[in-house]
């Protein structure tokens, strides 16, 4: 009898194992507001403990409201990002930052966006490497890299995962650059590498994870046209409906759709949604500082073209779990500390 009971313990146990994950990746956006997001680091903080075998990639707007300012004329921009690494001292994971608008400090001109670019990175990427045990500490941290549009590839979990990163507000810039023949070409050699870098992950059996700040779906605030003829011309670029966004959502959509099974994450609109469409997984982490609305020009409805499965206006992020059997499943964790799962 107790021969049996020890083997029925076994394999009880031996269940729990198999439906345990073996690396996760937690996905969170838009943390760069300080006074909000203390609740939705602290969740992180102890899901990262309870998932030791895993990576945290932060999708944009690292900092509020224009990226790291030189510490002479503002200190608070450097206290937004430096509560964010702390968490990060005695963490053996990967840690990713990539690009938003913010980070480029929403600016116009291109040269100027870059250099405070320049200052986030420099500094994220020393931190890491000087006070951190991060797995990628002495490597990169900071991708795409020097204000370049990528995509930029790493491999995790012993090489089966694919992560590809893109800075997508580089392209928001092409709206105020009169179209040269160099531009056209880094554009064509953008999406050709974004290709090839797909391809190769098929041909390769590996599962692939895109990470861009902006959606490619939204019914957040950002999908809206607006009325204002001045806010118009402030803003149009940042919006799903201005001709530069929505040419690169149309353009990085078209490739994603060649191979199905991908997952492509973003922030930038301040709320948690998940689609599905053409065989992807869409994901907006766009909550992990603050919240704002969904745009009544898109309401809530299952049955729409976007194929919505969830949407929440609430702070938290997203978490993809990676099983031995190569399934995943994909939740979102509330600042509340619920667990919402999405796919299973």
């Amino acid at each position: 009898m107790k021969r049996l009971l020890l083997c029925l313990f076994l394999f009880y146990c031996s269940g729990l194992i198999a439906q345990a994950p073996i690396f996760t990746v937690f996905l969170i956006g838009d943390t760069g507001e300080l006074s909000d997001s203390n609740a939705t680091f602290n969740i992180l903080q102890e899901q990262m403990i309870y998932k030791p075998n895993s990576t945290v990639i932060f999708l944009g707007d690292n900092i509020y409201p224009n990226g790291l300012i030189e510490r002479k004329r503002d200190h608070n921009s450097h206290e937004i990002i430096l509560k964010q690494l702390r968490m990060f001292n005695n963490y053996k994971g990967n840690v990713f930052y990539i690009p938003g608008n913010h980070d480029w400090a929403n600016s116009k001109k291109y040269s100027e966006g870059k250099k405070r670019l320049g200052n986030e990175e420099r500094f994220i990427e020393k931190y890491f490497k000087d006070s951190t045990t991060v797995a990628n500490r002495d490597i990169q941290t900071f991708l795409p890299s020097d204000g370049q549009p990528g995509p930029s590839q790493y491999r995790l979990y012993d090489g089966k995962l694919k992560v590809i990163f893109i800075d997508t507000q580089w392209f928001m810039y092409l709206g105020y650059k009169t179209p040269t023949p160099a531009l056209e070409d880094s554009t064509r050699r953008f999406f050709a590498r974004l290709d090839q870098l797909l391809a190769d992950a098929k041909q390769n059996n590996q599962q692939v994870l895109v990470v861009g700040h902006h959606p490619i779906y939204t019914n957040g605030s950002h999908s809206k046209l607006r009325k204002s003829p001045g806010f118009i011309k402030r803003w149009k670029f940042q919006d799903l409906t201005g001709k530069i966004y929505s040419g690169l959502a149309h353009n990085m959509d078209s490739v994603f759709k060649k191979y199905p099974g991908l997952i492509y994450a973003a922030g930038h609109d301040h709320l948690l949604e998940y689609f599905r469409n053409n065989g992807n997984d869409y994901i907006v982490s766009g909550s992990g500082s603050k919240t704002t609305s969904f745009s009544k020009k898109h309401p809530f409805n299952p049955d729409d073209p976007y194929n919505v499965v969830a949407q929440y206006i609430e702070q938290g992020f997203y978490t993809v779990d990676y099983f031995k059997d190569g399934s995943i499943r994909i939740a979102l964790i509330l600042a509340s500390g619920q667990s919402v799962p999405m796919l299973n």
